[in-house]
């Protein structure tokens, strides 16, 4: 890892610190940021300024970016760095909102025993049959209890999901963590129209999944080149 982009993140310490939330310290945020670029080669042929940027993107959001947190990773796009939000991150910014109490999404195998009931009493039952490996998934779903004490659920189908993936950027991540990115998109759908959470909308503007990173604009903000 080149020394230069190592002193361009520690010189950024300050600027992250006016974003990052009261329970990340910089210098963890920092720490792990270095680990993680260090641990992915493909971020190193990235330009340094997309790279500040989505860690900038990170601090604002207040998501950490190891990937054993599940919660936002780095990703190489040809020569820019993109940040994309992981389900469990969607979950943390959604729990942080008044109007999300609980919220969870998972992944329908066919030999399942998965049932939706709609009308005026809405309900999933889902009794997973965990006996039978290497199953082929066909459906996901995401649930939410709301403040209020009501709840609220989105299932897609497999072909709902195909759709998404056809249209999205990060098509590696999607083959590697098929099950993550599709309880994503079932949970992204769901707060969609739960609504007015904009600490979600914020991570929708910068999630590469759902567009080319906003990381440039950042970096224009403060300053970086190259």
């Amino acid at each position: 890892m080149d020394n230069s982009l190592v002193i361009q993140i520690q010189n950024q310490a300050v600027e992250f610190a006016k974003v990052l939330p009261k329970y990340i310290t910089v210098e963890k945020f920092t720490r792990i940021a270095i680990t993680e670029i260090r641990n992915n080669p493909r971020l190193l042929n990235c330009k340094p300024s997309s790279i500040l940027g989505c860690l900038m993107q990170a601090a604002e959001l207040g998501l950490s970016i190891s990937k054993t947190t599940g919660h936002a990773y780095l990703n190489a796009y040809k020569d820019e760095c993109t940040l994309l939000i992981g389900y469990k991150g969607l979950i943390d910014l959604a729990k942080r909102s008044d109007t999300i109490k609980s919220i969870e999404a998972h992944v329908v195998k066919e030999m399942d025993e998965f049932q939706v009931d709609l009308g005026s009493k809405k309900n999933i039952h889902h009794l997973p049959l965990y006996a039978k490996e290497n199953q082929k998934v066909i459906a996901v779903y995401a649930i939410a209890v709301l403040s209020n004490g009501e709840s609220q659920f989105e299932v897609m189908t497999m072909e709902d999901v195909m759709h998404v993936k056809k249209s999205a950027k990060t098509d590696k991540i999607w083959n590697e963590h098929f099950n993550e990115m599709a309880k994503k998109t079932a949970i992204r759908r769901l707060l969609k129209y739960v609504g007015g959470i904009q600490e979600v909308d914020l991570a929708n503007e910068y999630d590469s999944d759902l567009r080319q990173s906003q990381a440039s604009k950042i970096t224009e903000k403060l300053n970086i080149t190259g």
